[in-house]
């Protein structure tokens, strides 16, 4: 097992392009958040660190619960929908699925970090595909599926991104290990937005990193520290109708949201939310804008309602 999925299953684990954006020193209050609820268990199981959330068709809520090795799908309620076992060699926390993404036809696609691959399930939960040829992936540990049917896979501990199109061929990639625009050091979580804009957290340079739809780098922001705007290994990321930034700040405990172009950035949720919130790896937004977190350790899905932001 390679050194940073270690790290993230044990729960270890601004510059601006070529323009400059002004980022808050520290976090405004945000007044009017609520914790609307809190899964710890499903289908007869406690979660074990959950890793994944994210919302699909009909607004279902779909869960890497990853420590037990399946995937489970929940309704806008938490009413449990379908629960399968996902078909992967791992053995033990630190061999487990470490992201997912849920296409249009609530078809799953997992990534299968420890195999070095992306698998596709049915919204039945039947294998479908195999994607990433031999030498190709190397611990892939996020991932997001554009409106187009594209698979863009975070490759992990090759620093960089690569594209895939519907049927598993490689048809792009970008990055290269470094901190400079256009770099990453171990990519994890990736998000789009409406015009397909690719957001990256970019664990390791503890920054979000934005690119457009064909990989050019555009954007940049955060940095390391505790401050509202500053990182400590950011790990999940999603962009809400609004094109508004929301980013798991793993080791700070706490989830930050940013306006589009990462700035305005305000801590809706930490360990004073009620949550006591414990290296949490995900975040989801829900068409009504209720916030979902994967509190990974502390083995739960939180679900919040943030005002005034």
């Amino acid at each position: 097992m390679n050194r940073v999925a270690r790290w993230i299953l044990e729960g270890w684990i601004m510059s601006v392009g070529l323009l400059m954006y002004p980022m808050n020193a520290s976090a405004e209050p945000v007044q009017g958040v609520e914790m609307t609820g809190r899964i710890t268990q499903l289908a007869g199981d406690a979660l074990n660190f959950p890793m994944a959330v994210r919302i699909g068709p009909g607004n279902d809520r779909y869960v890497l619960d990853s420590g037990n090795g399946r995937l489970l799908v929940t309704d806008d309620g938490g009413k449990l929908k379908q629960s399968w076992t996902l078909d992967l060699v791992g053995k033990s926390q630190f061999e487990a699925p470490s992201d997912i993404a849920v296409d249009k036809s609530g078809n799953v696609y997992v990534a299968d970090s420890v195999n070095n691959r992306v698998v596709k399930y049915s919204a039945k939960g039947e294998r479908l595909l195999s994607i990433g040829q031999p030498g190709e992936l190397d611990g892939p540990l996020g991932l997001a599926v554009a409106a187009n049917g594209e698979i863009i896979v975070a490759n992990t501990n090759k620093h960089s991104i690569f594209v895939y199109d519907a049927g598993g061929k490689l048809t792009r990639r970008f990055g290269s290990e470094g901190s400079g625009l256009g770099n990453l050091r171990f990519p994890h979580g990736i998000a789009l937005d409406a015009k397909g804009a690719i957001y990256v957290a970019d664990f390791l340079n503890d920054r979000v990193a934005v690119f457009s739809p064909d990989g050019t780098p555009t954007l940049t922001f955060g940095g390391n520290g505790g401050s509202a705007g500053q990182f400590n290994n950011p790990y999940g990321i999603a962009v809400d109708g609004r094109g508004r930034i929301w980013v798991t700040d793993a080791e700070n405990s706490r989830v930050q949201v940013f306006a589009a172009q990462g700035t305005n950035a305000q801590v809706p949720i930490n360990s004073g939310s009620g949550a006591q919130l414990d290296h949490p790896k995900s975040v989801a937004i829900a068409p009504d804008g209720q916030v979902i977190v994967c509190n990974t350790g502390n083995h739960s899905v939180d679900t919040f309602r943030v005002g005034n932001l």
